[in-house]
């Protein structure tokens, strides 16, 4: 991930901590000393010594640093595809693939793809496979990131961390890694919510974020995903037609993708043969594929707690319970 200040962190505490204590240290007794003795003289270009390597030591390591800290992926042989996906894929994901792959018949007819989508959705429905899927099925490089690693309490370093992105991204294009590059950024409300009088830091990044999209740098080379459960909070002008205009909607897996689900989590564990999946399916509406991943998880658990050698009916039922308790009271909050 991209390396964001952090002023808080231990390491960084330590490091300038100790630097300032060796800079005063030596300060302090070089006031002690008589400035003209050779002690003196020693301590004093000691002090200077330290003092310089704190500073240094800070601008190094936190002023500015940008390292290449994204990994991409989807390299050959093991590429993440749409195969990979359980359940439904949307229509405009598609639609969407088949325009990056031959973009020709597209164009013929005048339509002009956007500069990136945003995958809008409860936690836990899949956008983030679907993001590296569909980089996948491109054959692109799959630049994945969290919209809080881009921001910074700096008004200037959110902007060089986005603007540092899409540099590497490009980077690999230019460099013939890859054809085409694909940056997901999860949680893209960190740096893409409305602007406000009050809010410069933040809007740095967006803006920096605009340029990249469809400013001077703008090309064909990148394409932006980004992922949110608050597509409402997200500027307008990030939504602009051209920019990331479609706003693609991944729901909660209906009951067919729900029994997909839970038996493909089931195939690695030791299930009885009382356990139907077709009746956990529909008792599990509501659910993403995350709860319901975590809940064959936590039966697997429970069954060996209770000293069994297999999961059972009751154990996965048990295991949904809290769930569904959980949904409820956010629907009855919600009314």
């Amino acid at each position: 991930m991209f390396l964001s200040i952090r002023l808080t962190t231990p390491r960084f505490i330590r490091g300038w901590v100790f630097a300032l204590f060796i800079g005063l240290s030596f300060s302090s007794m070089s006031l002690r000393a008589d400035p003209w003795s050779t002690t003196g003289k020693v301590l004093a270009v000691a002090g200077c010594v330290g003092s310089c390597a704190m500073w240094y030591y800070l601008i190094t390591n936190y002023l500015g640093k940008t390292q290449n800290l994204v990994q991409p992926t989807n390299d050959e042989p093991t590429r993440y595809t749409f195969k990979n996906i359980i359940g439904k894929i949307p229509q405009e994901v598609l639609n969407i693939r088949d325009f990056l792959i031959n973009p020709q018949p597209f164009k013929d007819i005048g339509a002009e793809l956007p500069k990136g989508i945003i995958l809008a959705g409860p936690p836990g429905t899949g956008k983030t496979s679907i993001a590296k899927a569909l980089a996948g099925e491109i054959n692109a490089r799959f630049f994945a990131v969290s919209g809080t690693d881009l921001h910074s309490k700096w008004i200037s370093e959110g902007a060089k961390n986005v603007k540092k992105l899409f540099d590497q991204a490009r980077e690999a294009v230019s460099n013939g890694e890859c054809d085409k590059a694909v940056i997901f950024i999860d949680e893209i409300e960190a740096i893409g919510s409305k602007r406000r009088p009050d809010n410069a830091i933040f809007d740095n990044a967006l803006s920096e974020l605009l340029q990249q999209l469809d400013g001077f740098y703008s090309d064909d080379s990148v394409f932006l995903i980004g992922a949110t459960n608050k597509v409402d909070f997200l500027d307008d002008a990030l939504l602009r037609g051209c920019r990331v205009d479609q706003v693609i909607t991944i729901g909660l897996p209906d009951t067919e993708s729900r029994k997909a689900i839970l038996e493909y989590y089931a195939q690695p564990k030791r299930f009885s043969d009382d356990v139907q999946f077709d009746v956990l399916a529909t008792m599990s509406e509501g659910l993403s594929g995350a709860d319901l991943k975590a809940i064959i998880n936590n039966a697997a658990l429970r069954a060996v707690g209770e000293k069994n050698t297999m999961i059972m009916q009751h154990h996965v039922i048990k295991e949904l319970q809290p769930f569904l308790d959980r949904l409820e009271k956010r629907k009855t909050q919600e009314a």
